[in-house]
């Protein structure tokens, strides 16, 4: 599938969607804890829709869409079933990973089915782990297999986050409340993820307010502080989430203020090139990929490595994407760095991207900002943010 994109604006004000990364861990929490648990503001993206209803389909009693009331508690809303129960889990990496530590607390067999390229990112620091504590965790092609109880003082106490910390926040979120608490050990990438599940365990609630997303409010925020005179996204706070570090550098040119309880962005004076650690925010990379093919001289992304193991090879397909809008790019394997050479042409382009949410919004980015053309995988946006192309409605 293929979309055509207009030239366009953004409105003057621009509603997000939630963060899943907040709302999936609200929903592992809620679902192994006593009681009814209220979560607000859920969004409406792919990954959270589908843990949303395998939570349902291992018997909890959910109610609501956006402000969603989980009752029961797993696992003795377990109904015990003689064959393998199927769960379709989408492509997210935390729906998949956060669901499994989960169900190693049941006893009946579950078969996640994993799509696109789920199955060939990194997974053996969970599925060891579970398997160390007694649990069935095997990965055959594209169907994880998993079956409980384990038994939690066998499982590991160190959990490597070098590659993820994933590994290590499913774990927390599916066992704190018996006892376990893991540590996160090799904290390369996305070190906040990993403060964030320790921030959400720690507070004691019945009900979350989920927050707007830093990853999706990247796009609009950095189009607007090349392209627009003052853009509010009302709903946004910096707060604890690792991509808000985009509002410190947006904020450090002049480009960004609080007002009212969220941000204005306004159009930056100061183009210099960027130099950036993105390891512990590496969603963040397109987007500022995109902002630095505009900026003067040339930029550099340090620790984009961790980008192979997205929903596409991202580093690859980042690469090959500015180079069909011709941005000159390269990547210093030596130095883990990505080079970005600024001074974008707008033309109409034909991009052909994957079927990567991340790197669909930032190739639309272009388009947008741009003289139009036409993008693959417009569908991909469902994922994260599936209103992405209906906040740009002014025609320029």
């Amino acid at each position: 599938m293929t979309l055509r994109v207009e030239p366009a604006r953004l409105k003057a004000q621009v509603t997000l969607p939630g963060s899943k990364s907040h709302a999936n861990r609200f929903l592992i929490v809620a679902a192994r804890t006593a009681g009814t648990q209220l979560i607000r503001a859920l969004p409406e993206s792919d990954d959270v829709r589908l843990l949303l209803a395998a939570l349902k389909q291992i018997g909890l009693d959910i109610h609501g869409t956006n402000d969603v009331e989980v009752r029961g508690q797993f696992p003795a809303c377990e109904e015990r079933v003689s064959g393998a129960i199927e769960i379709d889990v989408g492509e997210g990496g935390t729906t998949a990973r956060f669901l499994a530590a989960l169900l190693a607390r049941g006893r009946n067999r579950y078969h996640l089915k994993l799509h696109g390229r789920l199955a060939e990112r990194p997974w053996s620091e969970l599925l060891e782990a579970l398997v160390e504590a007694g649990a069935k965790a095997e990965l055959r092609d594209d169907l994880l297999v998993i079956q409980g109880p384990l038994r939690v003082a066998d499982l590991p106490r160190k959990i490597s986050a070098k590659r993820s910390t994933q590994f290590a926040s499913a774990l927390a979120l599916a066992f704190s409340d018996l006892g376990y608490r893991p540590e996160a050990t090799e904290l390369a990438t996305s070190q906040p993820y990993w403060q964030l599940t320790q921030e959400i365990l720690a507070r004691p609630a019945s009900a979350y307010q989920v927050p707007a997303d830093w990853s999706s409010a990247a796009y609009p925020l950095v189009f607007a502080a090349l392209h627009e005179d003052a853009v509010d996204l009302p709903d946004l706070r910096p707060d604890a989430q690792a991509d808000a570090l985009l509002f410190k550098i947006l904020e450090q040119r002049r480009a960004a203020v609080e007002v009212g309880g969220g941000i204005r962005i306004s159009r930056l004076s100061d183009r210099s090139p960027l130099t950036l650690d993105v390891s512990p925010c590496p969603d963040l990379a397109p987007a500022l990929a995109y902002l630095c093919s505009h900026l003067s001289g040339e930029s550099r992304l340090r620790g984009v490595s961790v980008l192979r193991h997205k929903e596409s090879d991202r580093l690859t397909a980042l690469l090959a994407l500015l180079a069909q809008v011709g941005v000159e790019a390269s990547y210093a394997a030596d130095a883990d760095q990505l080079v970005i050479r600024g001074g974008f042409v707008a033309k109409e382009f034909a991009l052909s991207v994957p079927a990567d949410h991340r790197l669909v919004m930032t190739g639309a980015l272009f388009l947008l900002s741009g003289k139009g053309g036409t993008i693959s995988h417009p569908e991909a946006v469902r994922k994260s943010f599936p209103k992405f192309f209906e906040i740009f409605t002014r025609g320029r």
